[in-house]
């Protein structure tokens, strides 16, 4: 009875069973996706910064001149060791401001010697797809591609299998588009979703929210903003004093 009524209502309100034919679990053939999670120290820079702006509690090395931040950051290290540990696997690492990606871009490249290239507004067209090649290239190309949350747009990356969120973005449904680089049609291998955060802070709040309370890294959840909108009180306060 339940199959007969969802048939009849299927083609009685908007694009019916074209929309229902196409959503995710509809569709076959998309990876599974796999958490790994790093709980960190947060660096005493960080530690005295008090701010009613949820957006520098989330990203606080916006606060930090670039050589203080790279250089107490634990998440910096960690993504330096991760990524030497995977070889020459290809890494996509993903945060929430260009001067962020760049900043980590410079490192790699310079400081750790790793072959790594960034996506960021402000490059043209023809730099991004350089970019993109220097990264899709197997044998002398990029290991690492760095983007802002803007730059990520647009472009699919289903040879690579490892996703590094450096940071968590507010909008639950920021994340979802992020792993969408990786989730695609064609992807042969799970996809290994790595996020790093400090301990007892904004950061904290936020993944166990988006994991414990969503579910979000590992499930594909089409109704995170809507559950974002209806507890968006409660969740800003408890980021603003997660202690």
């Amino acid at each position: 009875q339940l199959q007969l009524l969802i048939k009849r209502l299927l083609d009685q309100h908007g694009t019916g069973r074209v929309l229902f034919r196409n959503t995710r679990s509809a569709i076959k053939g998309f990876p599974e996706r796999v958490l790994h999670h790093y709980p960190l120290p947060c660096p005493e820079i960080y530690q005295s910064l008090i701010s009613d702006d949820i957006r520098h509690l989330l990203h606080p090395e916006d606060q930090q001149p670039e050589h203080d931040w790279l250089e107490v950051d634990p998440r910096v290290e960690w993504l330096k060791t991760l990524v030497k540990s995977l070889k020459l696997k290809k890494v996509l690492v993903i945060c929430h401001h260009s001067d962020t990606a760049k900043a980590i871009d410079k490192y790699l490249n310079l400081r750790a010697g790793i072959r790594c290239t960034s996506f960021y507004p402000g490059l043209s067209i023809i730099e991004r797809d350089r970019a993109a090649a220097y990264f899709a290239e197997t044998e002398a190309g990029a290991q690492v591609l760095v983007c802002s949350e803007i730059g990520s747009e647009g472009r699919n990356f289903q040879f690579a299998q490892h996703l590094v969120l450096f940071d968590l973005p507010l909008n639950p449904d920021l994340i979802e588009q992020r792993i969408g680089r990786l989730d695609r049609i064609g992807q042969n291998h799970p996809i290994q979703i790595h996020v790093p955060y400090l301990l007892q802070t904004a950061q904290e709040v936020i993944f166990r929210w988006y994991h414990e309370g969503l579910n979000l890294f590992e499930r594909s959840c089409s109704a995170g903003f809507a559950i974002y909108e209806n507890f968006l009180t409660a969740l800003h306060q408890q980021l603003i004093q997660p202690n």
